[in-house]
Formats: structure tokens, C-alpha cells, sequence
């Protein structure tokens, strides 16, 4: 009897034994919370949380956490930390967590701009396609594609890999099977399938950035590994910086299914002088303006043009993005119907050879375009601007920044650089020598381009086509020394009209060029040219220097050392005292040996968070001033922290 007891208490404790260490695991809210906010604590923090014991302690890190990244840190609300939570209640609720490729991807980025959804769709396995806008995090690229698929309609959804995955990866396995041997011959095969049932689909699978992929070659796999290590690297690099940032997260989370349409459209892109700067000239030209009525008599539309300047690496030196409301009535919406619509504008460029990559997005349509060329700008630039017309502005206008305007002239032109034979090419030239000139086709049929006496430096032409056989040509510019610019033209015949498109541009006035400059000095922060940076940021009158701008001067000044003028930048009290506007302040006083200075700088870093670096520094510090004990209890901090 008494066996049997024992018996059946042991088997009592077996069975309760997992419902005992389940309650144990609920039990501990500290764990809890570091699994919740996973995706976005950085490792300093992480190992700073780690060291943690105390219930007090605990309350106070994540306090801290939070209003690290808190944008309003004015207000009692945190919208941060209540978006966060939203996005991983609705990530558990429809992602099966926030550890799953789709949860992760959605608790870092957030609610995508748009998406689509491919399951069930006849050819493909189940996938999604999310599409973001990044310009508010320069870290990414202005807008990415991200798919997740579920691989043979098995298990959950995962990250697709441009270049890891392919085309044949998002095809259902009846399909796929047709494509399994390993060639470049099959990927591009099932590429065509993939393109054949969702064109959009088929862009994504080749690179994360639109329009970056080649069908040719199978992928951009650099680009977009770069671009996934980016947003995975997130919480490591906006830990520190989150709250310097009025970051705008959605608040909330809708579930909602879009779709994106890719256009046809067309691009021209030629790089310029003018008063002494280089400029991108660019025109973008949607092959269709889709308004939508918002009244009886009122159509509109919002545009946004995305400019990225990057190094042939991919690394990215210039962002910008333009927004345009386009309000027509009925007579105007039926011009920009039959005469189409170009959209112009300039961005200044330091030299270098650069991708600029143009994107058209139509966001009340969700409809988009993009256009890529590379450019090489150097010191001895040959310009060459070419179009359907040419002015000459008057001397007061010379001043002005004008879209595809050089010094005193202004070329109209149409992307599509279709002309017929009723019609003229007019162009104009920067170069130091007279160039050669010609229009050449494939058949060798070649007709010479006579230019007028250059006035300061700059040479015109004009050439009636109504001799000119009907085809496709390649326009040259050979300098006398340098790469030939080209431009493919196309002579229609004179029974084809061509209307000429409305023209939406951006001119600036003369003093623009003060914006222009500080924009070159962060172009050289960002290629690593911090000289440079200072000689450029030095030409604007100093009665400009903003307050919000002098961290980015600093920036400048502190990377070649000129340490007295970053202090004397920052201690302006117009200077918001933030994190990095602190180090750079605390690395300075230190390399000035001014340590005293220094140590109230990084102790007021230390309000954001406690980190090993910081402790090392005062450690350091303390070393100097000669007090030995101070200096082991922060090296000895900063030592527990790394571990």
C-alpha cells in the first residue's frame, strides 16, 4: 500500500512538473519583455540588460529604453513605444510572431506602403510582396520591394534572397519543375514565366531595389544583400540615434491588400555647369498620368520624385524626394492626357562617377517608374545638353537655376527624344576644344553637326532634320580629349506628329546656391572627404550658419581635427545638446586635453544609456586628471558591460 503511494505521488509530480516550470517561465516579466522588444534592442543595450538584477534597476533601463526613442519626448505619451507594441500584438496575431521573417521585417520597418498578395494565384506559391518608402531613415534606400514566399507551399512564409532565391523559387512546384536545372539558361526561362503572371513580381525577384535587377545576368545580389544587412542593422545604429530623430511610424496597423503597377516612362539624364557648380539635370516622363476626381469639376494627383546619387559601390551620398500636388480641371486633364507630362529639375553633384537612379511614383495610383544612368563628373566636364528647342534667357534670368539651363541658355527637351523631319535638334556644348559632332545610325549613315563660334566656351548647333532618313541615331560628342557623351535619337517621319509635353519644373533663384553648397559639403562627408568638406561649407557666409546645421559643420571640422571650432560650433546655445552633438563635444575637449570639460560632456551622454565606450572614455579620462580610482571604477564598468 504504502508502494503504491510513492508511486503515484511520483507520477503526480512527473505530470505536474511542466505545468510547474511553465508557470515559472510566465512568471518572469523581465524575460518576457527582452523577447518582446528583440528585433530592436541593440547588443550594447542587450548586454546592459543582461548585467541587470534588481527589480529597480530593471524599471529604470527600460524607462531609459524607451525614451531613447521616444520622438515626443515633450508629451506624457511615447507614440514609439505604442506603435511597437501595436506592430507586435498584430504580428503575433497574423505573422505567428515576431521572430518569423514576416514578424521581424514588420516590427522593424512597420506597416509596409503597400501590399500585394499572391496566394492562391494559379503558377506561383503563396507570396506577399511589400513595398516601403524609406527617405525618413537615410540609412535605406528611398523604397524597397521585400517578398516573402512559402517555399513549395510548405511551412510559413520566408525572406526572399535576390540572388540567393530566384525566379524559379516563386513558381509552384508544377511549374518550377520545368525549370530545375541549374543554368543561366533555366533562370532566365522561369524568370519569363514569373513575368508572364505578375511583372511586378518578376521586377522584386531580381533585386529589393526597383529597377535595379538584370533578367541577363539573374539578379542584383550585392545590392540587395547590402540593402537587407542595412535593415537588419537597424536597431544597432538608431539605438543611439532613434531619439534625435522625428522618426513617423505609423501609429496602428491596418490590414489592407494593395497593389503597385509598374509604368512605362521615359528618362533623360545630363550633367551641367553652372556659376562654377555641376548640377544633374534630370526629366522624368510617365508614359500615362492617371488624376483621380475628387469633385465634380477636379482631378488630382500626388507625385513624388525620388533622386538617389550613389557610388558605383552602392553606397548612397545624396537623397531627396520631391513632392508635387497636380490639380486639373477637365480642359487640363485632357491636355496631360494627349500631350503627356515631364517633370524637370536639377541637383548639384560633387565629381566622381556615380548610378543616379530617378524613380517616378504616382502615389494616389500607386503606379511608378524608374531610371538609372551613370555619370562620371570630373573637372574638365564636356557638357552636352540636346532638345526640340533653345532660348536664350535675358541677362537678369542668367542667375537663376534652371532645369537644363547653361549659363545664359535654356534647351527644351523631351525624354523621349522623338523628333520628326518637319523638326529641328537644337543643343548646346561646354568644352574647352571645339568637339566633333555627328548623327550616326546603325547603318553607318552619318550626318555631321555643325556648331556656331563658341561664346565663353560654350558652342550651339542647330540641325533641320527635313534631309534626314527616318530611323534611330546615336547623337556623339567627342571632346578633344575624354569620353564621348552619346544620345540615342529617333527621326520619325513628317506625316507623324509629336506633341510636345507640359512641362512641371523647379527653377531656384540665385541664392540657392548656399542650400546647393551645404549639400556638396555632406556629399563629401559621405565619400570620406572631410577637406573638402570644410573648403565648401567655408564659402557660405558664415551669417548663415543655422543652428540646426552646425552639428554637420562640426561633423566636418571634427574629422580633420580642428577641434577649437567644433567647440566653438556646438557651445552655441542654439545647439540641441544630443547624444552625438555630446561625444563629438566630449572627443574634442579631450584631444584639446581639456578633461575637466570632458567629463561633464560624458556624463551628460549618460542620461541616454550606459555603454562600454562611454565608460572607457571617462576611464581614460580620469586616467589623465591622475586619479587612479575613479579611472579602475569605469574601466571595470565598461568591462562588465562588453562581457
Amino acid at each position: 500500500m504504502k508502494k503504491n503511494f510513492i508511486l503515484i505521488l511520483l507520477l503526480g509530480l512527473l505530470f505536474c512538473a511542466p505545468s510547474a516550470l511553465s508557470a515559472k517561465k510566465k512568471q518572469d516579466p523581465w524575460k518576457l519583455w527582452l523577447a518582446q522588444v528583440e528585433p530592436i534592442i541593440s547588443s550594447a543595450e542587450l548586454s546592459t540588460a543582461k548585467l541587470l538584477k534588481t527589480e529597480e534597476e530593471r524599471i529604470r533601463f527600460k524607462a531609459m529604453f524607451w525614451k531613447a526613442r521616444d520622438p515626443q519626448p515633450q508629451t506624457p505619451e511615447n507614440p514609439y513605444q505604442t506603435a511597437y507594441f501595436q506592430r507586435v500584438a498584430y504580428a503575433q496575431r497574423f505573422f505567428n510572431g515576431i521572430h518569423t521573417d514576416r514578424g521581424k521585417i514588420y516590427v522593424i520597418l512597420g506597416e509596409p506602403a503597400f501590399k500585394s498578395t499572391f496566394s492562391g494565384r494559379r503558377g506561383l506559391v503563396d507570396c506577399e510582396l511589400w513595398s516601403y518608402e524609406g527617405e525618413e531613415r537615410p540609412e535605406l534606400p528611398p523604397f524597397m520591394d521585400l517578398v516573402f514566399f512559402r517555399p513549395r507551399n510548405v511551412g510559413d512564409f520566408m525572406l526572399y534572397h535576390p540572388g540567393v532565391h530566384s525566379a524559379r523559387d516563386l513558381l509552384s512546384p508544377e511549374l518550377s519543375h520545368s525549370f530545375s536545372v541549374e543554368s543561366l539558361s533555366s533562370l532566365r526561362q522561369a524568370y519569363g514565366e514569373l513575368k508572364n503572371i505578375s511583372t511586378r513580381l518578376a521586377s522584386a525577384s531580381l533585386s529589393i531595389v526597383p529597377g535595379q535587377g538584370d533578367p541577363l545576368t539573374g539578379g542584383s545580389a550585392g545590392l540587395s544583400n547590402f540593402t537587407l544587412n542595412r535593415i537588419f542593422g537597424l536597431p544597432e545604429k538608431e539605438a543611439e540615434l532613434a531619439y534625435l530623430r522625428n522618426l513617423k511610424h505609423p501609429v496602428g496597423s491596418v490590414d489592407v491588400s494593395h497593389s503597385t503597377k509598374e509604368l512605362l516612362g521615359h528618362g533623360y539624364i545630363a550633367v551641367a555647369p553652372h556659376q562654377g557648380l555641376n548640377f544633374v539635370h534630370y526629366a522624368l516622363m510617365p508614359d500615362s498620368m492617371s488624376l483621380k476626381q475628387t469633385g465634380k469639376e477636379l482631378f488630382n494627383a500626388q507625385i513624388h520624385l525620388h533622386v538617389n546619387i550613389e557610388t558605383l559601390e552602392g553606397h548612397i551620398i545624396y537623397q531627396h524626394r520631391r513632392s508635387i500636388i497636380i490639380n486639373a480641371d477637365p480642359d487640363k486633364k485632357n491636355k496631360i492626357e494627349r500631350r503627356k507630362l515631364v517633370f524637370r529639375d536639377m541637383v548639384p553633384v560633387i565629381d566622381g562617377r556615380f548610378n543616379v537612379v530617378l524613380t517616378f511614383r504616382n502615389i494616389t495610383t500607386a503606379e511608378f517608374f524608374t531610371y538609372t544612368q551613370e555619370i562620371d563628373v570630373h573637372s574638365s566636364l564636356t557638357a552636352a545638353l540636346c532638345g526640340y528647342d533653345l532660348k536664350e534667357m535675358p541677362l537678369s534670368a542668367t542667375s537663376l537655376y534652371k532645369p537644363f539651363g547653361l549659363e545664359e541658355f535654356l534647351v527644351l527637351t523631351d525624354p523621349r527624344a522623338n523628333f520628326n523631319q518637319k523638326e529641328t535638334l537644337y543643343g548646346i556644348i561646354a568644352c574647352e576644344v571645339k568637339p566633333d559632332v555627328l548623327l550616326r545610325n546603325s547603318n553607318q549613315l552619318t550626318v555631321p553637326v555643325s556648331l556656331t563660334a563658341p561664346r565663353d566656351g560654350i558652342y550651339k548647333y542647330r540641325l533641320p532634320l527635313n534631309d534626314v532618313k527616318d530611323g534611330t541615331y546615336q547623337l556623339t560628342v567627342t571632346p578633344g580629349s575624354g569620353t564621348s557623351i552619346t544620345r540615342k535619337i529617333h527621326v520619325l517621319p513628317r506625316y507623324i506628329a509629336i506633341q510636345r509635353p507640359l512641362v512641371m519644373e523647379h527653377p531656384q533663384p540665385a541664392e540657392a546656391v548656399n542650400n546647393f553648397l551645404f549639400v556638396l559639403g555632406q556629399q563629401y562627408l559621405e565619400i570620406k572627404r572631410p577637406d573638402l568638406a570644410v573648403a565648401t561649407f567655408e564659402r557660405i557666409p558664415t551669417a548663415l550658419w543655422k543652428a540646426e546645421a552646425l552639428p554637420v559643420f562640426a561633423q566636418a571640422y571634427y574629422q580633420v581635427r580642428n577641434d577649437e571650432k567644433v567647440i566653438q560650433l556646438l557651445s552655441e546655445k542654439e545647439v540641441e545638446k544630443v547624444y552625438p552633438v555630446l561625444l563629438m563635444l566630449g572627443n574634442a575637449a579631450i584631444r584639446l586635453k581639456r578633461y575637466n570639460a570632458a567629463l561633464e560632456y560624458l556624463q551628460a551622454i549618460l542620461k541616454y544609456g550606459e555603454t562600454a565606450k562611454i565608460y572607457q572614455l571617462m576611464g581614460a579620462v580620469y586616467l589623465n586628471l591622475g586619479d587612479k580610482a575613479n579611472s579602475r571604477k569605469y574601466y571595470e564598468r565598461a568591462r562588465r558591460l562588453k562581457n
